[in-house]
């Protein structure tokens, strides 16, 4: 059976089946953050094998010009921050309206896994097939489920059986503890590594700068949103302290058990703050902000990088996740890179040519 239903609120028969998996398909960041990127409708796709669900997606129908975290084509042809590779020829490829619109299955933080038997090939056939079925009722020209971490070989394929082509459209750096030391990880720098770290740590200090994990975030959050107002601002784009108010709060407040936030501190000024999230894999690295580029460019690396990996290696925490893109600076402070692919299936034949011929070559 497959099974389609639009709203916007998560449905009653999710948490049974997301009730395993990380946090980013909870029902609970679901509400919190899937409004904060614009989507204009939700919808619910579920199939299994006999009349009960037994593997679902979430998604959202998009068009040429929706934003660049959401947007398919953009992943491919156009620079992003999620990876360090140039982008694919687009002068090689169909025009953009081929592709759209596009069927999206994606979570509020880009990460993509089916919740239920994710991992199962045949009810994720089963569940793509059906997809694909529904998007050309709808005359939607492709069907994209990513980023798909690439452990989920059974998702793979199932994803294959249905006729989806794998395109690397990211690249994940992960620091992998496995119970070491905050010390032995520092200690597997290059030599020049430890000495850069070495002499940040001591213009940090000469500066007066301390860096603690804060006890009571939500009693700092007008600050917060101060920083990650100053942090659009860094990156040419126009703040909204009402919209950086609407998610951070509620997550504090909310999931405060699974958030672990650092700060910057000189005398009483907080200068910057970064905010891990415990998704049940790893620590995730999902916001940092600082507030001058120049004058507090050390804290953000500390803030980034050095302050979270003593803490993780103290909690006995198995693995960081510092997302996509920037890898070299990632690479150089111990991680491991891994290309993530989108799973894509397109209606125009052209768009499917290039789809797969394009997943032939990435291997």
């Amino acid at each position: 059976m497959f099974g389609v239903v639009q709203q916007r609120s998560v449905p009653s028969w999710w948490s049974r089946l997301s009730s395993a998996n990380p946090l980013f398909s909870d029902p609970l960041w679901l509400e919190l953050f899937g409004d904060s990127r614009g989507e204009a409708d939700t919808w619910w796709f579920s199939a299994g094998r006999g009349d009960n669900a037994e593997v679902a997606l979430r998604g959202t129908v998009v068009d040429a010009d929706t934003r660049k975290s959401m947007n398919p084509y953009r992943w491919l042809f156009d620079r992003t921050g999620y990876h360090d590779r140039h982008p694919f020829a687009a002068d090689g490829a169909p025009d953009r309206s081929a592709w759209f619109p596009a069927l999206l299955c994606s979570y509020p933080g880009l990460d993509t896994y089916p919740v239920g038997a994710g991992n199962d090939p045949e009810p994720v056939r089963l569940l793509l097939d059906g997809l694909t079925g529904w998007a050309a009722e709808r005359g939607i020209a492709t069907v994209v489920v990513g980023f798909v971490h690439p452990e989920h070989e059974g998702f793979a394929a199932g994803a294959t059986a249905a006729g989806y082509a794998a395109v690397p459209v990211a690249t994940r750096a992960n620091l992998p503890l496995a119970g070491r030391t905050a010390d032995e990880v520092f200690g597997s720098y290059s030599a020049q590594q430890r000495n850069n770290l070495r002499r940040l740590r001591a213009r940090l200090a000469a500066r007066g700068v301390r860096v603690v994990e804060l006890p009571d975030p939500s009693a700092e959050l007008d600050t917060l949103v101060e920083l990650r107002c100053a942090h659009a601002r860094q990156h040419g784009k126009e703040p909204d302290a009402d919209e950086e108010r609407s998610w951070l709060g509620p997550l504090l407040d909310r999931l405060g058990d699974r958030v672990t936030v650092f700060g910057a501190i000189v005398g009483d000024q907080l200068r910057g703050f970064s905010l891990f999230v415990d998704d049940g894999r790893w620590w995730n690295a999902f916001v940092v902000a600082r507030r001058d580029p120049d004058e507090d460019r050390d804290v953000y690396f500390e803030l980034m990088y050095h302050t979270p990996t003593e803490y993780a290696a103290a909690r006995g925490m198995p693995e960081l996740s510092f997302g996509y893109g920037t890898g070299e600076a990632k690479r150089r402070r111990g991680c491991t890179l891994v290309p993530v692919p989108a799973w894509f299936r397109g209606a125009d034949p052209a768009v499917a040519r290039w789809l797969a011929d394009t997943a032939a070559a990435a291997g």
